[in-house]
């Protein structure tokens, strides 16, 4: 998979999510070291930048592109995607999967490395991952439409 092209659906519905719902950018911790896809990346940490202060897809779209990391890409493609993408019933779900998926690609890269260099730094690095993955929650502070 191909990080740079591929834009894995669960990332494309958080990322709706994040831009047409900034009460839950406020409400919740949610981390652009999530998602796998490059562009969707830089656009949530664009997205928790700004902190919830914009009040539609358009204003984001806006202030995004001007940015030096905008500029580069096809801002106007990127967020007609995002529009396209169905709004998610469950936030939540969406925002464990994401983080689920995450927590996924970095153990199965970790027991890669092991497999490569089965040393203490190895080991230890997969059960680092692994603490991590079962330590943090998602807590929302916010409720899910139904």
């Amino acid at each position: 998979m191909n990080p740079q092209n591929k834009m894995p659906d669960i990332e494309k519905k958080a990322i709706h999510i994040m831009v047409e719902h900034p009460e839950i950018v406020l409400n919740t911790e949610i981390d652009e070291k999530w998602f796998s896809n490059n562009q969707l990346r830089t656009l949530a940490s664009f997205i928790n930048l700004w902190n919830a202060q914009y009040t539609n897809a358009d204003e984001i779209q806006a202030q995004f592109s001007e940015t030096p990391f905008g500029k580069r890409m096809n801002c106007e493609a990127l967020f007609s995607l995002i529009e396209n993408v169905p709004d998610a019933y469950d936030y939540s779900a969406v925002f464990k999967t994401l983080r689920a998926n995450y927590y996924k690609r970095n153990l199965q890269d970790s027991a890669a490395n092991i497999v490569k260099d089965p040393c203490d730094f190895t080991v230890n690095h997969l059960l680092g991952v692994y603490q991590e993955a079962t330590r943090l929650t998602i807590t929302p502070r916010w409720t899910s439409r139904k």
